[in-house]
């Protein structure tokens, strides 16, 4: 004759985000540490990972399935646009309604690009935040020659005087890159496209 036991029951474990106990159902192997998508989308934005990760931790927390095509197109474009800006050192004061509402009005959110022919989103004189009143929607040859024609000291990023950069050409071959680099507050890759002419071209 059969026994029958006792159903299984099934476990608690404990969040390591926010602490609170949450409920594994019995034969299912816990794949998780945190109790909601939430939890595990704010841990996943703590960490320091490539942009892609940040992006598909954010993607968890908002749903995207339940948007519609155009909008998740214009979520992604929006967070990467975002973190390039923060890691360029460059101030974000527009949340996504304002940015996409931008785009949206200059009909040219289909032509968006780093083409000749396409457009993107730029700051007046590529200077201070991007802000409502600081952004505009111009071609990517408008953008090119404005950021070319901030070169050198002109530019307000610069932490270079002419006279550093020709002192850094001419220890080129009599110190070791990593110890420029070092007395002028640079990294080696920026100290070795100064001494290669690949930027500053216009100091002689």
């Amino acid at each position: 004759m059969a026994k029958f036991g006792r159903k299984p029951t099934g476990t608690f474990s404990k969040c390591e985000n926010c602490g609170k106990e949450y409920y594994i159902k019995p034969y299912r192997k816990n794949t998780t540490k945190y109790c909601s998508r939430s939890c595990l989308a704010r841990v996943h934005l703590r960490k320091p990972k490539i942009v892609k990760r940040r992006i598909a931790a954010i993607r968890v927390a908002i749903q995207p399935n339940k948007l519609p095509a155009i909008l998740r197109k214009a979520k992604d474009a929006f967070f990467y646009q975002r973190v390039a800006a923060r890691y360029r050192g460059i101030d974000w004061d527009l949340t996504f309604t304002q940015w996409w509402n931008i785009w949206r009005k200059s009909g040219k959110w289909e032509q968006r690009g780093r083409r000749s022919n396409q457009y993107q989103m730029a700051r007046y004189n590529d200077v201070g935040p991007y802000s409502v009143t600081n952004v505009r929607i111009i071609s990517a040859e408008e953008n090119l020659e404005e950021r070319i024609s901030l070169k050198g000291e002109d530019n307000p990023y610069a932490t270079l005087t002419e006279d550093d950069v020709r002192k850094i050409r001419f220890l080129e071959g009599k110190m070791k890159r990593p110890e420029v680099a070092k007395m002028f507050g640079l990294n080696y890759f920026h100290v070795r496209d100064i001494q290669k002419r690949r930027c500053w071209k216009h100091v002689k």
